[in-house]
């Protein structure tokens, strides 16, 4: 699927999105609008090492690699580039680091073991889908110098990188950025030399964010340390809940369940509970619950509260790696009936589909809030759409058209009747408008 079609499903949709994020020695760059969605065949070859045509160091202990296809490749920019992909048994996510000169345009040769996780090797080739993403890094970016490098000859590769790298400049003795010629093995070289050093770079990634470096020291077949990393781009929350819920065990006890479907720079959760009314949130002691880092598999975590009678609220607080945080939405338990209710939602949003990928059925969770005063509508009922279209935008199911209150719900679609590949689901009600990518695999 081409980027036009991607921003005119985006249009057709009323699903625009312009992320722009600005941090210390970061330049503003705009992420798209929508992720683009690739569709080929997956092979493996047996010599994968985790190095290749992008000249990386070889990783034995991380063989979730693949060699991307020729015109993909684009003259090296795709290495190190992570990539989630879909087959008939799963998704998996793995880094670029090679090239496959006989593959096509959408096809991806990957590592026996990589293929392994997608597929039973004995079928050799199957079909995919396939996205890049984010990858799961820490720390800032590297510069690698190449061996041979000199004040006369330099090249440099850059790793440990979140995004694709789109360029390279460095700070040349007349005080102007100097554009560097990327190779196709994956360095930029400069073959008059940046001169001795230390040298200030300007890297740009293909969403065009830019890190600028200064006191770069040139060591040869080594690599130095940048101050800073690209940042996630608006739409890569560093996880996606599926589910949160709390059952009620007995009157001291109270089970929370909670659901991921993704993570990026997961450090782990805390509980947090309150007892008024949903303000004024506390860590509960020894709650800590350790997060799976970087993942595209779903993970069930659990954990069990001693509580005394009352209405409790309770939340998780997740932190990522770089210490931020984010909130989930709060529960409410009430420990003397031992009903259990969410509180009151006050935004509308619509849930990532799970599971996803799926076959045939899936559930997709939605939240309606009070009608705007004088809204067509009336009251605090909303009219409530959720449909379905195909990647060319036509309609394939309705699932919800009617009033709904304000509230959560969660409703069911069964796929049986559709062909495998993606799918958008769409959410109106009043003013708002959102919708989501699902991928049904048969």
């Amino acid at each position: 699927m081409n980027q036009d079609r991607i921003d005119g499903q985006c249009r057709l949709l009323s699903f625009v999105f312009v992320f722009a994020l600005l941090g210390p020695s970061i330049a503003v760059g705009q992420c798209p609008p929508f992720p683009v969605i690739h569709t080929g065949e997956a092979t493996f070859y047996t010599f994968a090492n985790g190095g290749g045509a992008c000249m990386f160091d070889p990783t034995p202990n991380d063989l979730m690699v693949g060699a991307m296809n020729a015109t993909d490749y684009e003259n090296s920019q795709v290495c190190g580039e992570c990539v989630s992909l879909t087959g008939p048994n799963g998704t998996i996510l793995i880094r670029i680091v090679d090239l496959c000169p006989g593959c096509k345009q959408g096809d991806i040769d990957l590592s026996p073991q990589a293929f392994s996780r997608i597929a039973d090797t004995s079928r050799g080739r199957v079909s995919i889908t396939w996205e890049v993403v984010p990858c799961g890094v820490t720390g800032p970016i590297l510069y690698h110098f190449k061996d041979g490098s000199s004040r006369w000859w330099t090249a440099v590769q850059i790793r440990n990188h979140r995004y694709p790298i789109l360029s390279l400049e460095y700070l040349n003795s007349a005080g102007i950025y100097q554009s560097v010629a990327r190779t196709n093995y994956n360095y930029f070289v400069q073959p008059t030399g940046m001169g001795a050093g230390p040298y200030t770079f300007r890297v740009t990634d293909v969403y065009g964010h830019v890190l600028v470096d200064s006191g770069i020291p040139s060591v040869e077949d080594s690599s130095v340390s940048g101050h800073a990393q690209f940042p996630l781009c608006g739409d890569s929350l560093p996880i996606q809940l599926a589910v949160f819920t709390a059952t009620v065990l007995n009157q001291h006890q109270v089970r929370l369940d909670w659901t991921t479907l993704t993570e990026i720079d997961n450090y782990g959760f805390d509980i947090q509970r309150s007892d008024t009314s949903g303000q004024d949130y506390q860590i509960v002691p020894n709650s800590f619950t350790p997060g799976h880092g970087t993942t595209n598999a779903p993970h069930n975590y659990t954990w069990i509260s001693d509580v005394t009678s009352g209405a409790w609220y309770y939340r998780l607080r997740q932190t990522n790696l770089d210490a931020s945080v984010q909130y989930s939405e709060g529960l409410r338990v009430d420990m003397l009936t031992g009903v259990k209710e969410k509180e009151t939602p006050t935004a509308f949003s619509l849930g990532q589909n799970y599971p996803n990928p799926f076959n045939p059925v899936t559930n997709i969770q939605f939240t309606i809030v009070s009608a705007q005063s004088g809204s067509a509508s009336g009251g605090n009922r909303q009219l409530t759409i959720v449909k379905v279209f195909d990647v060319l935008g036509r309609e394939v199911a309705t699932l919800v058209n009617e009033v709904k209150e304000p509230g959560r719900y969660t409703v069911e679609f069964d796929a049986s009747s559709l062909s495998s590949g993606v799918y958008f689901y769409r959410l109106s009600a009043g003013q708002y408008v959102e919708c989501r990518k699902m991928i049904v695999m048969k």
